[in-house]
């Protein structure tokens, strides 16, 4: 079972989580992420560290920008390359590692068709088994994966769901919602490229 090394001397309950994100996104699983690869998780960390760090962003989240080299907020990123760059599969390795990390919450993942999101869901339950935390997944369809806290003291349930592009949704998500929109278009008239573009939205 992967076991995060989480920095002791880190002061706080929201730094310890995204000590742990960090190192679970980046060296708990299989696959060594490319240079690509590892820029767009890092962005995504960025758009995600208030949502993780939670309550204690509003004392630490300046610390914590220092220490990681960013300069701004955000709660959006885009990421535009050729087919097969593997952005898919980041985007999946986050939703796993925040499902992981952080109990609680609802996710909501979206592609261009129904059999993408399919092999989406396919990915999350396979990331999740490749972290050892197969035993925190309770329940899954051909939409929906859940997986529930093995602390005993903790029953939160988070929920991801996995949606064709044209899905309309209505629920009354917990704490917030992740997109990831997979749009394949003719970008220009230079190429075909994948288009990924990631948003964090705050729902209370």
């Amino acid at each position: 079972m992967f076991a995060p090394r989480v920095d002791v001397s880190i002061s706080t309950e929201g730094e310890q989580r995204l000590a742990r994100f960090v190192h679970l996104l980046h060296n708990g699983y299989k696959y060594k992420l490319s240079d690509f690869q590892r820029e767009f998780a890092s962005q995504c960390t960025q758009a995600l560290a208030p949502i993780i760090v939670g309550k204690d962003w509003a004392s630490v989240g300046e610390r914590i920008m220092r220490a990681h080299g960013w300069t701004d907020k955000r709660s959006m990123m885009a990421a535009c390359t050729p087919r097969r760059f593997g952005k898919s599969y980041v985007i999946c390795r986050v939703a796993a590692t925040l499902a992981i990390v952080c109990m609680g919450i609802v996710q909501a993942v979206f592609s261009t068709g129904k059999r993408a999101s399919v092999g989406d869901l396919r990915y999350l339950q396979q990331l999740i088994c490749e972290a050892g935390m197969k035993h925190l997944i309770v329940k899954s369809n051909q939409e929906n994966l859940w997986l529930q806290s093995d602390r005993d003291d903790d029953n939160t349930i988070c929920q991801i769901n996995c949606y064709p592009g044209s899905t309309t949704i209505g629920t009354a998500a917990h704490r917030l919602f992740v997109f990831g929109f997979f749009f394949r278009s003719l970008l220009g008239t230079f190429s075909l490229d994948f288009r990924d573009y990631f948003h964090v939205a705050n729902v209370e």
